[in-house]
């Protein structure tokens, strides 16, 4: 028999507000336009990854379908 005490934690659910979501939008539109500007790198994906403590980590996937963790 199973308690509750006895259960993984479940994951808390972050709770995004509209302004958050369009920090993040324009974080990532940022990114890309960076880049494309200083590197020639045009991305097809890019997702902000859970690394670092006080940085901002993204991985990039390019056109070609290449994966670049930054």
């Amino acid at each position: 028999m199973s308690t509750a005490s006895h259960q993984p934690a479940p994951k808390p659910v972050a709770a995004t507000s509209p302004h958050a979501r369009i920090a993040q939008e324009e974080q990532i539109t940022a990114v890309a336009a960076t880049l494309v500007l200083a590197y020639g790198l045009h991305p097809a994906d890019i997702t902000r990854i859970p690394e670092g403590t006080a940085t901002d980590n993204y991985a990039v996937v390019d056109q070609a379908g290449r994966r670049h963790p930054s």
